[in-house]
């Protein structure tokens, strides 16, 4: 539900799909943290064909996938993010295994979080896919680079967060003598 939807899911809306995205406000979230099976009820009343499941990080969609699980309905999930820094608890391993195995499809935007994922449950996805982010910069886009002096120049193409892209560890590796 964001200020002005994505072009993509205007084009869903133009073709006759009908979205129900989930609402924004801080009145909303807190309701589905007190209330985690109100989530839910609008899937029953709506009764969709698929229900998507976006996760930023593959243990923060829990109860809706359980849900999902719960109500036979069709639904896919894609993960976002998955490292061994958001290792579950033990207490709700198996929810999340079920849960994903129950679902059409387990889309990963990288092989890492595929991987990551694989090893806390302790067995491989068989409905796992790796699906790419969209990029949108033309894939023939030159972008200017400074002109060359002699010196060295680095471009590191991720968001800056040490504990999701590793900056970090370039910034080790950066510091070795042979650098």
């Amino acid at each position: 539900a964001w200020p002005k939807p994505a072009r993509e899911l205007r084009a869903l809306r133009e073709q006759g799909c009908r979205l129900h995205l989930r609402a924004q406000s801080l009145g909303h979230r807190v309701l589905e943290r007190v209330l985690p099976r109100q989530r839910f009820v609008f899937a029953e009343r709506f009764e969709p064909d698929l229900i998507v499941v976006s996760q930023g990080v593959h243990v923060e969609g829990v109860p809706w996938l359980a849900a999902c699980r719960d109500s036979g309905r069709p639904y896919t999930v894609v993960v976002q993010c998955a490292g061994e820094y958001f290792w579950p608890p033990d207490e709700v391993v198996e929810l999340i295994d079920s849960s994903l195995r129950a679902a059409r499809r387990c889309y990963f935007v990288s092989q890492g979080n595929l991987a990551a994922v694989n090893r806390q449950l302790g067995r491989p996805l068989e409905n796992a896919r790796i699906i790419r982010n969209p990029c949108n910069v033309a894939r023939d886009a030159s972008p200017a680079w400074p002109p060359s002096d002699g010196t060295w120049r680095l471009a590191c193409v991720a968001r800056l967060d040490p504990k999701a892209k590793g900056q970090d560890v370039l910034f080790q590796v950066l510091q070795m003598p042979k650098w």
